[in-house]
């Protein structure tokens, strides 16, 4: 499957005084005034392009109430659009109805409007919501979505709503996306490498089982690394969760097939530990040991032979345990070093490791740093994803 094929990036949409409805994504685990700031950025080429072509441009977005706090408005992020656009912004009182039909009926060429929170609305939740749809159609002559994330939702706003509109597109950065990863499927440039890392959990390690028969070599560090080694005898001084415990069965079904097929799992074999940064063997680790990064030795090796590779894609930290920093690990720094020197594709994702790369100016050696989360893995194991279906013509 061609992932581009049949879809249309926004720059070759006639948008010149028309009515474009942009659906960005600004909700994310962090819902701090920074984090959502930061996800805003992601989607500024997009808006700036549209502005500058003349569009009558219509913002739209969720963000999720957090436990039993109040929905939170998008008047903050209006301010905070406006001071990066240096331009004033009109904020509707609702996403739908005769407050949001009216500024729109006031905006003019180059101007822009933000919706309010989704969220306020129900019906967005549900997929069969046409009546909903239908609604938000009134307000576009155009959809565009930029955000590739969100398309594994089948929420009214990303399904149903692009279908109710001819006119339809990705935005600048949801089609680059699409683009690189269309290069990696079905199947990337060989050698290809995976950089496996961060915590255990089961939406990467079934990307992994399906992936295996694709990959060259596999390098596996982080916290999810320490389950590797457990299942292969060692006793690397760590206490799983249940949660991780419960994973044990499919890092040994991996491992198992890894081996099968001839494919070389590489593990840690030395570690740092914080905060004086002492490096030890895998049978050193000293009792109480926390912080741990993997060690130079191991950098090493993962240099070695990624430099043997074509292609690489990376995805989680380095660091076995942070502490909720918010700082990349040093070892997550130096991959991302190692990951640019090594392949000419290179798609890099997860938190952590994309900080590593922006902390090192690195971003122009990686073919994509993808913020599309399970969309990704699911677009890389030929999954359909419901938003992106929607916007093929």
């Amino acid at each position: 499957m061609n992932l581009i094929q049949g879809l249309v990036s926004v720059d070759k949409l006639e948008v010149s005084s028309r009515r474009v409805l942009l659906r960005v994504d600004l909700d994310g685990e962090d819902h701090s005034p920074e984090g959502v700031v930061s996800r805003l950025r992601l989607a500024l080429p997009t808006i700036k392009h549209l502005l500058g072509r003349g569009a009558r441009l219509v913002l739209l977005s969720r963000l999720f109430r957090k436990g039993n706090n109040k929905i939170p408005s998008l008047e903050a992020v209006g301010l905070r659009l406006a001071e990066l656009l240096t331009m004033d912004i009109v904020l509707a009182d609702d996403c739908v109805g005769d407050g949001a039909k009216k500024v729109l009926q006031d905006l003019r060429d180059g101007r822009l409007a933000l919706l309010e929170n989704l969220e306020f609305h129900g019906e967005e939740e549900d997929r069969g919501s046409e009546s909903f749809a239908r609604e938000l159609s009134k307000l576009a002559d155009i959809y565009v979505n930029d955000s590739l994330a969100n398309t594994i939702q089948t929420t009214a706003s990303i399904q149903s709503l692009p279908k109710q509109i001819s006119q339809r597109g990705c935005g600048l950065a949801l089609y680059k996306e699409l683009q690189i990863l269309d290069r990696m499927h079905p199947q990337p440039p060989k050698p290809f490498h995976v950089v496996l890392g961060g915590e255990l959990n089961k939406s990467t390690l079934g990307f992994l089982l399906a992936a295996l028969p694709k990959i060259q070599g596999l390098h596996w560090g982080g916290s999810s690394a320490m389950a590797a080694l457990s299942c292969q005898g060692a006793n690397p001084h760590w206490n799983p969760s249940p949660q991780e415990k419960d994973l044990f069965g499919t890092v040994r079904e991996l491992l198992e097939k890894a081996q099968q097929q001839g494919l070389k799992v590489t593990l840690p074999i030395d570690f740092t530990t914080a905060p004086n940064g002492s490096a030890f063997k895998l049978d050193e680790i000293p009792l109480g040991a926390h912080e741990l990064d993997i060690g130079p030795e191991t950098l090493a090796l993962f240099r070695q032979q990624l430099l043997q590779s074509a292609s690489i894609f990376w995805l989680g930290s380095m660091g076995v345990t942070r502490s909720g920093s918010r700082s990349p690990s040093s070892s997550t720094v130096q991959m991302a070093e190692i990951v640019a020197e090594a392949a000419n594709c290179s798609v890099v994702m997860g938190e952590e490791p994309l900080k590593a790369v922006e902390k090192t100016d690195l971003s122009a050696r990686m073919a994509l740093l993808s913020r599309g989360g399970q969309a990704t893995l699911n677009l890389l194991q030929g999954q359909k994803l419901p938003g992106v279906e929607a916007l093929r013509s």
